[in-house]
């Protein structure tokens, strides 16, 4: 569970709360499996998480945000802008 609480430490989208049921909900489904099949869980499950943990996923997230953060700076500059359409109207 390493990894798990490596993505729960960077990801911002989840509440401690809905990472903490995960934890459980995963930690639940590996002791419930048969040992091979709980076994290759992990694996799939530790697989999954190195990609997410990635040099590339790591660049996504970062372009994401400075995209949002750019798009939201254009958005609110434009609210600042008198309504041009607003003037033609008179």
């Amino acid at each position: 569970m390493q990894q798990f609480d490596e993505w729960a430490a960077v990801q911002q989208i989840y509440t401690p709360d809905q990472v903490r049921q995960w934890r459980a909900q995963i930690l639940s489904k590996a002791s419930s499996l048969p040992a091979a099949d709980g076994q290759r869980f992990a694996v799939d499950l530790n697989a999954k998480l190195q990609v997410m943990l990635g040099a590339e996923a790591r660049d996504a997230r970062k372009w994401l945000a400075e995209t949002l953060v750019s798009a939201l700076d254009r958005r609110l500059a434009a609210k600042d802008q008198p309504d041009e359409s607003a003037k033609g109207e008179r």
